[in-house]
């Protein structure tokens, strides 16, 4: 029986004694488990970085083959299906990587039941793609009515991606993991280069080079989740669980503000376009933290939720958040130190007031990069509604901050809310967390980031140690 309050964010007692499996069907910790964890951090830091150039690359050729109107067509239609694909799995990806970690005996049936979801949320996410289509293209060029359509076939695609990513996650594969998250947008790179070099600047090919991208990867992940889920125990969850879990947790794998952009919005009804230029450009330059710690989130999630103790998940929570706190920290100050120069560089010198959005925001990123990572490590604990109430929570708070600021500072007030709302919902998790006595180990896991930090460096320049088995055993929370 518990002593502490009933734990309003977490998994309740009859899912949590369903997801346990019996003793007999655990599987032996890992031997040297500290290292492949290092390892793993560190590849996740790479291929962070290794997405955030290839997007740089992409970014600037897209823009020269299809000029301003064409480039925000392009952005509308990928964007759509993104959004209805990460809404509407229902947070069913989750709730599997969430299974398979703490009970990989049962991955098989698991696996089925997950198939069970995403064939009719392919069907209906589809469909729902379509009518949308009907209702915003209709006074667009016949290029971008084409290329619209074709992106219906980026629904299945990208939920194919998911779960097979998600299985992957839960058997702690993660550097085929990182590599099929990588492959698309490499993909997709090459096509539009290709595409570049022979000067052809449609938007159609460029679409289909996006859907080749998809599918090529989508399909690889689902097959590739698939073969790795070869536990034949019966699960011990059914589709209640699933569907529990992954509704809970939904607004946890993605900052709600940074994809609906309320800040955005506002100063686009009330302020000038010029002003919206200039804020748009100062935050060009405050991704890279976050895009880091949203790929050691992704390991940090798997990992705590397949750990065997209590202790040893909260140490591993708070070790991989402290040292996404250490590199977020690292960026945060070379990216201060040069904005000065870069923001000028790039934009040219009519942007230089952008540089004062930069600063304002910057700081803003550490508390946004260690809020990722606490929910998905507190995910991984068995609350999935912890990030959910961060994200909504947030969502409030700089409504509120950008009715107040706006009015008084323009565009900087604007970057002081954004940066207040990344503080306040990081602190909210922080309460959530010492609430159900989750800080345990967060003061010995911040002595140890020096050494954390020059490990996973070491880690990333090391061959990785293939022989070690694919998973630890499931952990029990509580």
């Amino acid at each position: 029986m518990l002593s502490t309050p009933r734990k309003v964010s977490r998994v309740s007692a009859t899912e949590e004694a369903s997801v346990s499996p019996s003793s007999a069907a655990r599987e032996p910790v890992a031997d040297g488990s500290s290292g492949r964890l290092k390892r793993d951090a560190a590849l996740a830091v790479a291929t962070g970085f290794a997405i955030q150039s290839v997007l740089v690359v992409t970014g600037p050729l897209l823009a020269r083959m299809l000029g301003p109107s064409g480039r925000g067509y392009l952005a509308a239609l990928i964007l759509w299906p993104l959004v209805i694909t990460q809404l509407g799995n229902l947070g069913i990806p989750s709730a599997l990587t969430y299974s398979v970690a703490r009970d990989p005996s049962s991955s098989r049936g698991l696996a089925r039941l997950g198939l069970s979801f995403a064939l009719p949320q392919a069907l209906l996410l589809t469909a729902l793609q379509g009518l949308w289509l009907l209702l915003i293209l209709g006074g667009d060029p016949a290029e971008v009515r084409t290329a619209g359509w074709l992106t219906l076939a980026l629904v299945p695609a990208m939920l194919a991606q998911q779960y097979g990513l998600a299985l992957l996650q839960g058997h702690l594969r993660l550097r085929l993991f990182n590599g099929l998250r990588l492959l698309p947008w490499l993909l997709y790179a090459v096509g539009v280069a290709t595409l570049f070099v022979v000067g052809d600047d449609a938007i159609v090919p460029i679409v289909g080079a996006l859907l080749v991208a998809f599918w090529a990867s989508g399909s690889t992940a689902l097959i590739s989740g698939i073969r790795c889920s070869r536990g034949e125990a019966r699960p011990s969850v059914g589709r209640r669980f699933l569907a529990s879990f992954g509704l809970r947790g939904l607004l946890s794998s993605f900052s709600a503000v940074d994809v609906l952009r309320p800040d955005q919005v506002v100063l686009a009804l009330f302020l000038s376009p010029s002003a919206l230029g200039l804020y748009v450009v100062g935050l060009a330059f405050t991704n890279l933290p976050y895009f880091i710690a949203k790929s050691v989130g992704l390991i940090t999630f798997p990992w705590v939720a397949s750990r065997r103790e209590k202790a040893d998940a909260r140490r591993t929570m708070w070790s991989l958040l402290w040292l996404t706190t250490g590199i977020a920290v690292l960026i945060v100050a070379v990216m201060c130190a040069a904005a000065q120069w870069l923001v000028p560089f790039f934009f040219g010198s009519q942007f230089s007031a952008a540089v004062t959005v930069t600063y304002i925001v910057l700081p803003g990123t550490v508390f946004l990069s260690a809020r990722r990572v606490l929910s998905e490590g507190l995910k991984g604990r068995g609350y999935p509604l912890a990030g959910t109430i961060g994200e909504l929570f947030s969502l409030a708070w700089i409504a509120i901050a950008l009715a107040v600021f706006v009015p008084l500072w323009g565009i900087y007030g604007a970057a002081v809310a954004l940066t207040s709302s990344y503080v306040v919902s990081m602190l909210l998790l922080l309460v959530i967390a010492a609430r159900h006595g989750e800080l345990e180990s967060a003061s010995g896991s911040l002595l140890s980031l020096p050494r954390d930090l020059i490990g996973a460096v070491r880690a990333s320049a090391r061959t990785p140690d293939v022989t070690l088995p694919e998973t630890d055993g499931p952990a029990r929370v509580s």
